[in-house]
Order: C-alpha cells, then structure tokens, then sequence
C-alpha cells in the first residue's frame, strides 16, 4: 500500500513536493470532469437521410475529440456538451471542426468549417441509444434520430 508519508522511506514528503504533485493531478481532475459531462454522447452515432440514403456518422470519444463523417466529408472536431439539459429536455452541443477532409456532405456542401463553432441542441430519447440533434432549444428544426452503433 503506497502512503504520502512513507515510514519506509523514513522521510515525510515535503510541501511543496505535495503542491507540486497536487497541481500536476489538476489537468486529470479537468479531463475526469470532462468525460463524466460528455458521457451520454460517448460512442458511435449513426443516421441515414431518408430520401438520399446518405448517411452520418459522429464518432465522441470521452476527450472531447469528435470525427464526423458526412458523405464523402471527413472532419476531425472538439466538442462540448452541457452538463444539464434546458428545460426543454436538449443539451447545447458544440463542435468545432479543427481539420477538414474535402468532400461533398450529405446537404451536397463543400465548405470548409474548421475553427468555426457548430451549435445544435441535443434531446436524448429514453434509454439514451437515440438522439435527435435541434437547431435550437424549442423548434422543430431537428433531424434524427440517430441510433448509438457502440459504446
């Protein structure tokens, strides 16, 4: 069993060696934090556009790293989701595309994105395996759902 005093050592750990330690622990505290504010979304989503077949697919991980595939489109984003849903149920989701693979998306756009902030309202449908992504917090402009292919 590992002590901060270790008798062994017959030495008591200094303080500032412990504030040092303490403060180099602060960045795993933040990312701990972090992917416990993101868990829901963790994981693969999958949604095909009905009238074109075309299908996206939104790869979370626990980081705050996001891949999207839409179409032929390849992005590599961060993203953020808000700890608590609105009272409307949805949760602001935001992804901003850090690297921009070029390709036609499922809209039939080529726009390169990168640095821009991308903002959608995420409802999760009960059992959390499915979600519709909103424009905003109240509308109807929505599209899904998108069903969760892994954990």
């Amino acid at each position: 069993m590992s002590h901060w005093c270790s008798a062994d050592a017959g030495r008591i750990m200094h303080p500032m060696k412990a504030a040092l330690l303490g403060i180099a622990l602060l960045p795993a505290a933040a990312f701990a934090q972090q992917a416990t504010d993101n868990a829901p979304l963790n994981g693969t989503w999958s949604w095909t556009q009905p009238d074109s077949d075309c299908t996206e697919i939104y790869d979370f991980r626990p980081d705050g790293n996001a891949y999207v595939i839409s179409g032929a489109e390849r992005t590599e984003a961060r993203y953020t989701l808000s700890p608590k849903p609105g009272p409307q149920g949805r949760q602001r989701l935001v992804i901003t595309a850090t690297k921009y693979h070029a390709g036609k998306d499922c809209a039939g756009r080529s726009e390169d994105a990168t640095g821009k902030p991308a903002t959608s309202y995420v409802l999760f449908l009960p059992g959390r395996r499915q979600l519709i992504m909103c424009n905003d917090e109240t509308s109807d402009a929505c599209f899904g759902p998108l069903f969760k292919v892994n954990p």
